[in-house]
């Protein structure tokens, strides 16, 4: 069963789907484009399972881990901006919000705030939204001098990963 869906630059050209199993990640295809297209691939079935983005390519330690599994591997992400998507407390139909870790590493709410039947939607709205990804084209540059992400994960919490910015949600 796939625990997870990932989308990544090939080393060439094109972009990847990846799916995680048993905590391993495996390409589900060969590279290919446009972005808009992997997006639909990933997003189509995806369900109860995390979900992670990078503008960065594919390479040796980036394929060994390529996205946070916790919020402390957060600080890895050096010299990019990280989009955090995930339920703001539990319960059965929580509401989800956003987090955006900026190149200093300060932390501040996303405008994303949703239920759990509309993280796929709002996971596509991201990419078409400039103010928050740079939009779809944006990422048709090949310029790897800095890195975007979007990290969805459904068992983080955001007073685990910006305490400061929730506390009143946590209390």
């Amino acid at each position: 069963m796939t625990e997870a869906v990932g989308i990544c630059r090939s080393i060439q050209s094109g972009w990847l789907l990846m799916h995680q199993r048993v905590g391993k990640w495996k390409l589900v295809a060969q590279p290919y484009s446009p972005l808009s297209a992997v997006v639909d691939d990933a997003l189509r079935d995806l369900g109860e399972r995390n979900f992670g983005f990078t503008d960065r390519r594919l390479n040796g330690p980036f394929l060994i881990q390529p996205w946070p599994e916790s919020p402390s591997e957060l600080a890895n992400l050096s010299n990019s901006v990280v989009h955090i998507m995930a339920p703001e407390r539990d319960g059965a139909d929580p509401v989800w919000g956003s987090v955006v870790r900026d190149f200093a590493g300060e932390m501040s709410r996303g405008k994303t705030r949703c239920r759990t039947s509309q993280v796929a939607s709002e996971i596509a709205a991201w990419f078409k939204d400039p103010a928050q990804s740079g939009g779809m084209a944006s990422f048709a540059r090949d310029d790897t001098s800095f890195g975007r992400w979007l990290v969805v994960r459904r068992n983080w919490r955001f007073v685990d990963i910006a305490p400061s910015l929730f506390e009143r949600a946590a209390a």
